[in-house]
């Protein structure tokens, strides 16, 4: 059994109860609402669920979770592209910054042909996430698709080169 706490931001939270919290001597039902009692802020909207017979969603977007028809947990798909932009953008600055020595050193003492393809790469990242074409997608399971886990360095990258191919063709 799970509890949806269904908080004032839209978003939901869920407690699962562990075992090992349960006493020696204690029935489960006083179990379940002295751990319960204590992890839900009075006067919140709940709910408890079997999660086996009522599963929740993917734990991808669980930060766009929300109160969906009939009390079901459901994503926000803007939510989620939130935060898949965030995502984005985090490793986009982390590139940028691992970029910003070798700029330097490039200005000191690269080629105009290094300087040049390094700026193209750091104006590629900085077009992130704007090329990334998030806005196309329209159903949670599309960018669960296109964004099955976080968003990493190694994705940032492939996506920069992608775009930059795309660009060059269009060219």
């Amino acid at each position: 059994m799970r509890r949806i706490i269904y908080r004032e931001d839209g978003g939901v939270s869920v407690i699962v109860l562990a075992p090992k919290s349960r006493r020696k001597d204690e029935a489960e039902s006083e179990w379940v609402k002295r751990v319960l009692g204590k992890a839900t802020p009075e006067g919140s909207e709940y709910e408890d669920i079997d999660t086996k017979t009522n599963p929740l969603p993917d734990r991808r977007f669980r930060n766009a979770w929300k109160k969906g028809l009939k009390n079901a947990v459901e994503v926000s798909l803007s939510k989620a592209k939130d935060q898949v932009l965030s995502e984005v953008r985090a490793e986009r600055d982390k590139e940028l910054t691992q970029t910003d020595g070798l700029m330097a050193r490039a200005n000191e003492i690269g080629t105009q042909a290094e300087i040049d393809e390094l700026k193209a790469k750091r104006q590629r990242l900085r077009d992130l996430p704007a090329t990334i074409g998030i806005e196309d997608i329209t159903t949670v399971e599309e960018l669960q698709a296109e964004y099955p886990e976080t968003v990493t360095a190694v994705k940032i990258k492939a996506v920069a080169e992608f775009v930059a191919e795309n660009v060059a063709e269009k060219k």
